[in-house]
């Protein structure tokens, strides 16, 4: 992938992210568009009630299943990998993990001959940097943990705003203030709240051991079309307690 491609791809991404933000600010500058907002507004709302209820879901499930802390063993070797990874592609990278691997898509663009090697040589130095103390590679604001976080605070904030602003029976615009201050509250806290969850709940970085045992390579189907996909399986034996 080129600087140029990298760059277009951030860009969209972030304007996709950033859709309701702008067109916050366009109803504040124009207030004779507020009641364009409405369904919108509306819509976020309901998303973000989902997104709450879907983030208590997520956490009592990590829980449950995080018991033996091979699924947050392998959650953290996967953000340690692909930080490693990063260094080499700027763009493009994401991964997820299983309570005995994790895959780490690279874009069809950047796979180059040698990169089945080359991912897992960044997958042991993961794991061995891990194992010596480098613990932070393994938390990162990119993880899917941070968006969840953020999208529950985006509920309660947006809920309390505008409840504020229909108790004081604000003029519309100031409602669309409201939302604007809940959302910028939102992107604040979800990646406080994002860390903590990591921390506590989604990524463990202690283990009796850890071996790499094969790294699967596969094309991306679907939604990752373009992409090739590096499973890494892991021997891992969790530490006792």
């Amino acid at each position: 992938m080129t600087w140029w491609q990298g760059a277009r791809e951030s860009a969209t991404e972030w304007l996709t992210d950033h859709w309701l933000e702008l067109g916050t600010l366009g109803a504040l500058a124009y207030p004779s568009l507020t009641q364009y907002l409405k369904l919108p507004l509306l819509l976020l709302l309901i998303a973000s009630a989902l997104s709450a209820v879907l983030v208590v879901t997520v956490v009592i499930v990590w829980i449950i299943d995080g018991r033996d802390r091979r699924l947050g063993i392998s959650h953290g070797i996967e953000h340690a990998t692909i930080a490693l990874l990063e260094r080499l592609i700027r763009f493009g990278l994401g991964g997820f993990a299983t309570p005995d691997s994790f895959v780490v898509r690279i874009p069809r663009e950047s796979v180059h001959l040698l990169w089945r090697e080359r991912v897992r040589d960044a997958a042991q130095r993961a794991i061995d940097q891990l194992a010596a103390g480098d613990r932070q590679l393994a938390y990162t604001p990119d993880c899917s943990t941070n968006w969840f976080a953020e999208r529950a605070i985006l509920c309660v904030c947006v809920f309390a705003f505008c409840a504020f602003a229909y108790v004081v029976s604000a003029p519309p615009h100031v409602g669309v203030l409201a939302v604007a201050t809940a959302i910028w509250f939102a992107r604040a806290l979800g990646h406080v709240l994002g860390i903590a969850l990591q921390w506590w709940v989604t990524v463990h970085t202690r283990w009796a051991s850890v071996r790499i045992v094969d790294v699967e390579v596969g094309e991306g189907k679907d939604d990752h079309a373009g992409t090739y996909e590096f499973r890494v399986r892991l021997d891992i034996v969790p530490r006792p307690g």
